[in-house]
Formats: C-alpha cells, sequence, structure tokens
C-alpha cells in the first residue's frame, strides 16, 4: 500500500528490482476495471498515484512489470503481476 497524500511518508509506488537489465523494464498499472492508466520504462520515475495529472481514488490497483531478469536459469524474460492498495 501506499498513500499519495502529500505528507512525505510513502508517497509513491516503485518496485525494487535486483538483477534485472535497466533497459528492458516496463510498469503497467491498471485500475479495478482493467483500464490501463500509467505505464513508465525508466524505473527512477515512481507512479505517484495520478491519471492524467488528477489523484485517483482509494482502492486496489493492478500492476504488471515486464522485464529481462537473471535467476538460477540465467537471464530471460519474466511477467510479474499483483495488486497494490492506494490509501488517501
Amino acid at each position: 500500500a501506499f498513500t499519495p497524500d502529500g505528507n512525505w511518508k510513502n508517497e509513491i509506488f516503485k518496485p525494487v528490482m535486483v538483477g534485472f537489465d535497466e533497459d528492458d523494464y516496463t510498469l503497467y498499472i491498471f485500475n479495478r476495471w482493467g483500464e490501463h492508466i500509467y505505464r513508465q520504462t525508466d524505473l527512477n520515475k515512481p507512479w505517484d498515484g495520478r491519471y492524467n495529472g488528477e489523484a485517483l481514488p482509494r482502492g486496489i490497483y493492478t500492476y504488471r512489470i515486464q522485464y529481462w531478469g537473471r535467476d538460477e536459469q540465467g537471464l530471460r524474460w519474466k511477467d510479474e503481476t499483483g495488486t497494490i492498495n492506494l490509501l488517501q
């Protein structure tokens, strides 16, 4: 969960990534109806809970991260999904 409410604490959603190629990273955020609302290819630019400049309502959002990552089988394409709780 994160709380982009302007108090300077827990303001952003930024995945922690280890062992991956930064040139091949994409983060997608979707709302509860599956509408694509955010896309970023720069890990240093986290999501601030906004869509088209407007603060989104509290709720559960889905993320999808696609990247080249290393594991015990070597370098391979990965596709991770999960949910994030946006609290206001």
